[in-house]
């Protein structure tokens, strides 16, 4: 009898991101001294909920007067970042370790977020590990609606510009 297996890869624990202020250099080479970088912020424990792109492909019909039947084939894709939610505290003082998510993702700002799934959180960033990179413009902030006995939350808006789904991170 075979042994059946069930391919996996745990998703507790192991999500980082990274927001680089003005992006990467090359989205094709990042290296791994641009996410240690003192102006790298990891707000991986600041965020709540989803966090990524979400793309939509449309489609159009496809009919042909030799047949009844029609097709739909695939058309333009479009890449949407839809509005994430991090934790921060209203009262806190500029520069307050709660609040840097909030004041590192600064609204108009350009940049990257670099997002390494299925590594331990809190392992090192280290060449050959792979990584999302999404490029873009963040929006407006706005505070979310307080939930009983939950956190303070800050929901923001980015538009993506370009991705690179799947590179290897260089010495």
């Amino acid at each position: 009898m075979t042994e059946q297996v069930f391919p996996a890869s745990p998703v507790d624990d192991t999500l980082t991101v990274w927001w680089v202020p003005g992006g990467v250099a090359d989205m094709n080479a990042p290296k791994v001294s641009e996410l240690t970088a003192n102006s790298t912020v990891d707000i991986s424990c600041y965020l709540m909920g989803e966090f990524g792109l979400k793309p939509d492909q449309s489609t159009w019909e496809r009919k042909r007067r030799c047949s009844s039947k029609t097709y739909d084939v695939p058309g333009a894709v479009k890449l949407s970042f839809p509005e994430f939610t991090y934790a921060y505290d209203p009262q806190a003082a500029t520069g307050a370790q709660l609040n840097k998510a909030q004041e590192s993702l600064v609204p108009h700002s350009t940049g990257d977020f670099v997002i390494r799934r299925g590594v331990l959180y809190g392992t090192a960033p280290a060449a050959g590990q792979f990584v999302q990179i999404v490029r873009g413009q963040l929006g407006l902030q706005a505070d979310a609606s307080p939930e009983e006995q939950g956190d303070y939350t800050m929901q923001q808006s980015f538009a993506p510009s370009t991705d690179n789904p799947k590179v290897a991170l260089v010495a």
